[in-house]
């Protein structure tokens, strides 16, 4: 992992502790770091998955070794990689619709996680690698917040109120 990735790994992480324990700006450093993250997929993920540098970025020579297939595949993974990054900001700040973007995100990802891994079993190179680790790592949190639907990354201060009821 890069360390753009690393970092905003560690700020949704203290979002999320923040939340917890019911620290104003948590809400914020979460949505701020997962958006940040999914945008950077999105629009930069030709780069992190090639490993080229973004201070290279313009500079002919660092696409030397990369053919336009890569290229392509690199693409493709940062836009399922945003949608699967959405679908999890949308999870932990209890949003609607997170349920229809984690699915569609997770089912996509895992099947593209399969031609990528056979891709990768019959030519071994570290563009293959990288997305194998990045969509592993996608793919177990979101089964883990699809599989529990009851898990609240927010603690609620009001006592739970029973209703009254008269027959």
């Amino acid at each position: 992992m890069k360390f753009t990735e690393k970092v905003g790994v560690v700020l949704c992480l203290i979002g999320i502790s923040m939340r917890l324990l019911n620290i104003t700006g948590g809400t914020l450093f979460v949505f701020l770091s997962l958006l940040v993250l999914a945008c950077m997929y999105l629009f930069l993920g030709f780069i992190f998955y090639n490993d080229i540098r973004l201070r290279n970025l313009f500079k002919k020579v660092s696409y030397s070794n990369v053919d336009a297939g890569k290229i392509f595949i690199g693409i493709l993974t940062g836009i399922l990689h945003f949608i699967m990054l959405s679908g999890i900001n949308f999870r932990v700040l209890n949003w609607p619709a997170h349920f229809i973007l984690l699915c569609a995100g997770f089912l996509l990802t895992f099947i593209y996680t399969i031609i990528i891994l056979i891709l990768h079993v019959n030519r071994p190179g570290t563009l293959y690698f990288n997305i194998l680790v990045r969509s592993a790592i996608m793919l177990v949190l979101a089964l883990v917040l699809i599989l529990a639907p009851g898990l609240h990354f927010e603690r609620n201060m009001q006592p739970d109120y029973k209703q009254k009821t008269s027959l």
